[in-house]
C-alpha cells in the first residue's frame, strides 16, 4: 500500500504543481485582457478631454479673447461647457499670453498668475484641422488632491506673429471618474493601479489611493515593477503586502490618437489567484486520507479474514502433531474462497491422514496376530486335540469316579474355549471372503439368541434363559450377505453384551429396521454402556472393556461389517447401556480392504 501510496503523493504533487503554474500564466493572460481593456477606456477618456481642448480652444469666442476682448461672456461659455460635462471638469481656465487667468468658471482664480506646467507632452492626431498638437498633461503624485490633472492648449490666432506667446485655455480634470472606472475593475482584493512612462503613479483604485506613498517611492517601485512585468511570474510589490500575479496594458496608438504612453496594471493576490488550486488540494488531501483510512481498515479485515483461517490451520496442525491424532475442533471458517478451499482440503487431508494412521495401526495388529495365529495354530492345536481326545477316553471309563469326572469335564470343556480362541485368533487373522446368498436375518437372528440363552459358562444358568429380547420391525428381512459369517457377528455382539449386563435384572434385545437400501440390526443392552473416549478404538484387536478380555471379538465384527460393505456405529441404548447399529446393504458389494486383508 505505501509503496502504492508514495509515487500516488508524488504524482499528485507534481500535478498540482503544474496545474498551479498553468493556472497561474491563465490568470495572468486574463488579468492582462483586463488591464488593456482598462487602458483602452483611460485612453478614450483621455483622447475625449484632449478633443474638448482642441475644439474648445479653437471656438469663436476664444478668438475674440485672443484679441483682448474680454467679458463675462467668456466666464459663462466655460461655465457652460463644465455643467454640461458634470464632474469631469473641476475648472475651466483662460490665460493670457503672460499667465494671468482672464476667464474662469471659478471666481477666485480671475486675476492670479499662472505659469505654464513642465509636463510630459502627449500627441493628438486633431480630427478637425489635420495638426498634431502638443498637449501638456501635469501628473500630480496625490490624486487625492483639488488639481488631479491638467491639460493646456494655446488658442490659436493668425495674427500671432512667430515667437509670440500665445493664450492659452486650461482644463482642470476632476480625478472622480478615472478613479470610478479603476473601482469597478477592482474586486475582492485585487488592486488596479496605473503608471506613466516614467513609472509614476497617476491613479489608483480606492485600496491603494487611501494608502501614503511618497513619489519616490512610487516612481521606484513603478519602474521595478514594468521592468519584471513582462516576465510572467508572480512578484513582490509595495503596493500589496503578498506575492501578487499581474496583468499589464499598454497604451496603444490609433489614427485620431497617439497614446498617451501610460500602463495600466491589474495585481491580485497570489493567495487569492490559487484559491481553487488550493481548495482542491486540501479535497485531495482529505480523500486521500479517507482513501487511506478506508484501506487500512479494509487491509486490517483482510489481513484478519487471511490470518485467522491460517492461525486456526496451524494451531490444528500442532495439536495433531502434539497429540498424535486428530483434534475435535475444526479449523475456523473463511469468506475468501480460495482460503476457505484451502481449509477443506487440509481438514480432509488430515482426516485422511490419521485414518491412513489408523489403518495402518489396525493392519500391523493383524500382522501380529496372524503370525500368532499361525504359531498357535501350529504348537496349540495338536496338543489341545490330544488333552480333548484323552478326556473323551477317559470319560468312557465306567468305573471313574463322580469327582474324576467332574474334572475330565473341567479339561473337555476349557480345551474346546481354548480351540475357539485360537479359531478367533485365525478368523481376526485371515478373513475370507464372504460366499454371498439370500438369507432371512429375522431368522438367524432368531437361531442365534435361542443358540445364546443355552448355558455359557460350564454349566446349568438358568437366568439367563430371558435376557435376549427380540424387536424384528424390518418389512424386507431378505438381503444377500455370508449366514456364517453373520452368524459370527451377532454371537460376537450378544456375546460382549451378556457378558456387560448384571447376571440377575441384565436386558439384551436384538432389533431390525428398513433403512432405504439398506437394513439395520441393532444390539442394545443395560449395562454400564460403552466411554466416549473407548468409542473410536474398540474396534481396533487387542482393545477390550472387559478386564480379561483379549479385544477381538469386535475386530472380527469390524472386518465382517466392511466386507460386506456396511457401517457399524456405538452410541448408547435407551436404558443407557451401550448400543451396536450394523447397517449392511441389502445387495452386498465385496470391500476391497477384506480382499486385501485376505490376500495378505
Amino acid at each position: 500500500m505505501l509503496l502504492g501510496l508514495l509515487p500516488s503523493i508524488a504524482l499528485s504533487w507534481l500535478s498540482f504543481s503544474r496545474t498551479g503554474e498553468a493556472m497561474r500564466a491563465q490568470i495572468s493572460q486574463s488579468l492582462g485582457l483586463q488591464a488593456q481593456s482598462l487602458q483602452a477606456d483611460v485612453d478614450a477618456m483621455l483622447f475625449e478631454r484632449f478633443e474638448n481642448a482642441l475644439v474648445w480652444s479653437r471656438s469663436e469666442l476664444m478668438q475674440d479673447l485672443r484679441l483682448g476682448d474680454v467679458d463675462k461672456r467668456v466666464s459663462n461659455y466655460l461655465q457652460g461647457l463644465s455643467s454640461g460635462y458634470g464632474d469631469v471638469y473641476q475648472g475651466l481656465d483662460c490665460l493670457d499670453p503672460l499667465g494671468h487667468v482672464v476667464a474662469s468658471t471659478r471666481a477666485a482664480e480671475l486675476g492670479q498668475t499662472k505659469a505654464s506646467a513642465d509636463a510630459p507632452q502627449l500627441s493628438v492626431q486633431a480630427r478637425l484641422s489635420g495638426a498634431t498638437l502638443q498637449l501638456s498633461l501635469p501628473v500630480q503624485p496625490r490624486l487625492e488632491g483639488p488639481a488631479g490633472m491638467q491639460i493646456e492648449t494655446a488658442i490659436p490666432s493668425p495674427f500671432d506673429a512667430p515667437g509670440d506667446r500665445p493664450a492659452r485655455l486650461r482644463l482642470d480634470l476632476d480625478p472622480a471618474p478615472l478613479n470610478r472606472l479603476l473601482d469597478r475593475a477592482a474586486v475582492g482584493r485585487r488592486v488596479v493601479v496605473v503608471l506613466d512612462q516614467q513609472g509614476r503613479w497617476v491613479a489608483a483604485s480606492q485600496a491603494l489611493r487611501k494608502r501614503d506613498l511618497p513619489d519616490a517611492t512610487l516612481r521606484r517601485a513603478g519602474l521595478q515593477v514594468l521592468a519584471a512585468a513582462g516576465q510572467g511570474r508572480a512578484q513582490q510589490t509595495p503596493w500589496l503586502a503578498t506575492e501578487a500575479v499581474l496583468g499589464l496594458g499598454r497604451s496603444r496608438a490609433s489614427a485620431e490618437f497617439a497614446g498617451s504612453g501610460w500602463t495600466t496594471l491589474v495585481l491580485e493576490p497570489l493567495d487569492d489567484a490559487l484559491a481553487p488550486v488550493r481548495a482542491m488540494a486540501w479535497i485531495f488531501v482529505g480523500l486521500l486520507a479517507l482513501v487511506l483510512l478506508a484501506t487500512l481498515l479494509a487491509a486490517s479485515w483482510l489481513a484478519g479474514a487471511i490470518a485467522r483461517p491460517i492461525s486456526a490451520l496451524t494451531a490444528l496442525t500442532q495439536g495433531y502433531q502434539q497429540a498424535g491424532r486428530l483434534a475435535e475442533a475444526q479449523a475456523a471458517g473463511s469468506r475468501i474462497t480460495e482460503l476457505h478451499a484451502l481449509q477443506r482440503a487440509y481438514v480432509e487431508m488430515i482426516h485422511a491422514l490419521e485414518r491412513s494412521r489408523q489403518e495402518l495401526v489396525r493392519k500391523s495388529k493383524l500382522a501380529m496376530l496372524g503370525e500368532m495365529a499361525a504359531v498357535l495354530a501350529h504348537e496349540v492345536r495338536t496338543p489341545l486335540g490330544i488333552l480333548r481326545s484323552s478326556a473323551q477316553l477317559l470319560l468312557r471309563d465306567r468305573g471313574l469316579s463322580a469327582d474324576s469326572r467332574e474334572l475330565m469335564g473341567f479339561v473337555e470343556s476349557e480345551t474346546e474355549r481354548l480351540n475357539r480362541l485360537v479359531s478367533t485368533l485365525l478368523d481376526s487373522a485371515r478373513p475370507r471372503q464372504p460366499r454371498l446368498a439370500r438369507v432371512d436375518v429375522h431368522a438367524l437372528l432368531q437361531r442365534c439368541a435361542q443358540m445364546s440363552e443355552l448355558p455359557q459358562r460350564g454349566g446349568a444358568a438358568p437366568e439367563l434363559e430371558s435376557r435376549i429380547e427380540l424387536d424384528l420391525r424390518a418389512r424386507d428381512c431378505v438381503i444377500e450377505v455370508d449366514a456364517e459369517q453373520l452368524m459370527q457377528l451377532i454371537f460376537n455382539l450378544l456375546s460382549n453384551a451378556l457378558q456387560a449386563v448384571d447376571p440377575q435384572q441384565g436386558r439384551v434385545c436384538l432389533s431390525t429396521a428398513d433403512a432405504g437400501e439398506c437394513l439395520e440390526i441393532a444390539c442394545a443392552d443395560n449395562g454400564p454402556g460403552v466411554p466416549e473416549a473407548l468409542a473410536e478404538r474398540l474396534f481396533e484387536p487387542f482393545v477390550s472393556q472387559r478386564a480379561g478380555g483379549i479385544g477381538l471379538g469386535l475386530a472380527v465384527v469390524r472386518q465382517v461389517v466392511e466386507g460386506h460393505g456396511g457401517k457399524i456405529q456405538v452410541g448408547r441404548s435407551p436404558w443407557g447401556g451401550g448400543l451396536f447399529s450394523v447397517s449392511l446393504p441389502r445387495r452386498a458389494a465385496m470391500n476391497s480392504t477384506l480382499q486385501e486383508s485376505g490376500s495378505a
